[in-house]
């Protein structure tokens, strides 16, 4: 059985662990093991020490060796070269108690993005198709403003780009405004007096906390807020009256949601309906009785003889 690392002694008779192979001549040898065993004594007792030397030798082998993963980039060697995913990276002062709760509101664009795109492929709702592209066009002409002003954000370490204006506020306005008028003016509900009112007021409380936490958490400053706020509002009003006056009458006309594109792309047109969270269950409700009923006539019904 062998032990590593193997020492030997030095010309002056101490202990080096830590260095080359023994001499070949069996005195050396004798040596070596000795100092070995002693070395392995010192190493279960207090650990290793190799010096500096070896600590740097120890380092410069690990950044050399290969990863152990997948990858076929080396194991980053500092944090000085990692980089962070700023979409979803929010930071917040320790201290803070509100730091948690607006670092994870303001990530609500995110969560809102993820919901568009589930909705649009499992519905195929041309409301819903038309809503996210205004939210995308938004996006982009936040985007393009943002570089045409350039203004920069009040800390220079949190955020990437300019500042002016919000992006999340310019996002979370032309949501809210857009389906409160939605709301306001398509969905129809059993007590509409009561839910419109407060949906409308949730829809404004959620924009209203997103876009102070901005504020809050230092990546704006509060007249970027409110640009962002302003410009979303009137960029989610005047895209709701163009696909109510515009873009549904030609969608009509085209036939895109019955035509034959339409049927390729299974797309629906519910603005009819009212209510489609009330209408799916009825008609969930009627398929349960009319398949139940059909399984009792089949377990019913006597074989025929011949």
């Amino acid at each position: 059985m062998s032990f590593l690392p193997i020492s030997n002694s030095n010309s002056n008779g101490n202990s080096d662990s830590c260095t080359g192979p023994p001499s070949d001549n069996v005195g050396n040898a004798l040596q070596a093991a000795i100092s070995a065993f002693s070395s392995l004594v010192s190493l279960s007792s207090s650990g290793p020490s190799c010096g500096p030397d070896a600590a740097t030798a120890a380092t410069a082998a690990s950044a050399n060796s290969p990863p152990s993963s997948w990858s076929t980039m080396p194991p980053p060697s500092s944090p000085a070269g990692l980089a962070s995913f700023s979409l979803t990276h929010v930071q917040y002062e320790r201290a803070d108690v509100l730091g948690r709760p607006l670092a994870l509101a303001s990530l609500a664009p995110i969560f809102l993005v993820v919901a568009y795109t589930t909705l649009a492929v499992s519905s195929r709702d041309l409301a819903t198709l038309w809503m996210f592209a205004g939210q995308l066009a938004n996006e982009g002409l936040n985007a393009v403003i943002k570089v045409w002003i350039g203004q920069p954000r009040p800390t220079a370490f949190l955020g990437r780009g300019h500042g002016m204006p919000s992006s999340h506020a310019q996002f979370m306005w032309f949501f809210a405004v857009y389906l409160g008028l939605y709301t306001a003016y398509r969905l129809q509900f059993k007590y509409g007096l009561l839910w419109k009112p407060l949906i409308v007021a949730g829809l404004t409380t959620f924009a209203a906390v997103v876009s102070y936490s901005r504020v809050h958490l230092f990546y704006h400053t509060a007249e970027q807020v409110v640009a962002g706020s302003l410009l979303g509002s009137l960029t989610g009003a005047g895209w709701f009256v163009a696909v109510d006056r515009l873009l549904f009458p030609l969608s009509e006309r085209v036939r895109l949601a019955d035509g034959p594109l339409g049927s390729l792309l299974l797309l629906r047109d519910t603005r009819a309906v009212g209510n489609l969270l009330r209408a799916q269950r009825d008609w969930a409700l009627s398929a349960g009785h009319q398949s139940r009923k059909g399984s009792k006539g089949s377990h019913g019904s006597k074989p025929k003889t011949e």
